[in-house]
């Protein structure tokens, strides 16, 4: 027997595309395996390297500890599960990135959405200055998503 928790989690399919990107980075080829294998993988990789970059702590002791804030599942605590999440982030959940984006990519974005804000209601006043400095921009940042 493993040691740890099972967890069951839904991901959006984003997530589930990025699970296989991180997969086939680590050169694991997901052959076989199943799609929770390759979560607990991508998981156990992605929490390390935040333990490397010192983002989060290590721990070796305290499992009993921090566990007793998440008691067993149930099933029929199903439903305040469900109400929970959807208090926390409603339909859409947008979970915010650990690791804040370099302040260049930030300035990048920033501008992006300026210049995606005044494309979309001030098009009469656009510039073919602003079409080249934007070009670039969607390649970086438009997400179909």
């Amino acid at each position: 027997m493993k040691g740890g928790r099972v967890a069951r989690i839904r991901l959006n399919p984003k997530d589930c595309i990025a699970i296989v990107d991180v997969l086939k980075r680590l050169d694991l080829h997901p052959a076989g395996m199943s799609f929770s294998q390759g979560v607990s993988i991508v998981l156990s990789s992605t929490l390390e390297s935040l333990r490397q970059h010192s983002i989060i702590p290590r721990r070796e002791f305290e499992f009993t500890e921090f566990m007793a804030m998440f008691p067993p599942d149930r099933l029929v605590d199903r439903g305040r599960k469900v109400d929970i999440t959807n208090a926390m982030w409603g339909e859409h959940v947008q979970v915010p990135p650990l690791v804040p984006e370099p302040p260049d990519v930030k300035r990048r974005r920033l501008r992006y959405e300026e210049l995606l804000f005044k494309k979309k209601s001030d098009e009469l006043n656009w510039t073919v200055e602003e079409q080249q400095e934007f070009l670039p921009l969607i390649e970086e940042f438009f997400q179909t998503s």
